[in-house]
């Protein structure tokens, strides 16, 4: 859960349930690691099958981009194209909550501004 999140139900701006809700949303609609390769074709879905099967294997100990380079499948650099890419494209919190309608974009982005100014206050 991000920490953003957490400060919008501290400041009871949404629900928890809400958080969940576009929590859940960023999940279906924002694209997997092995995704991006096989739509670059940069890995093909058996690469991607056998780097999750390791993932799996090694229990959360190593990120899907550790294994696809333990494995010879990227380079480290392919990894970190496929990061950037996957930056890019993924949908922010902010950005969930105003496609299920739980925050007008204004609210957000000012929400957004003092939760900033919070956390440099540290």
């Amino acid at each position: 859960m991000s920490l953003f999140g957490q400060y919008l139900v501290e400041q009871q701006k949404i629900t928890l349930d809400q958080l969940n809700e576009a929590v859940n949303y960023q999940r279906q609609h924002n694209p997997a690691f092995g995704e991006i390769c096989v739509e670059a074709e940069i890995l093909s879905q058996a690469d991607v099958d056998d780097i999750l099967r390791e993932l799996h294997a090694y229990r959360g100990r190593m990120l899907t981009g550790e294994i696809a380079v333990f494995l010879g499948k990227l380079t480290q650099q392919q990894v970190i194209e496929v990061l950037d890419c996957q930056r890019d494209v993924n949908l922010q919190l902010g950005d969930a909550l105003v496609a299920l309608g739980l925050m007008p974009e204004a609210d957000i982005e000012a929400e957004l501004e003092t939760f900033e100014e919070t956390r440099t206050q540290f």
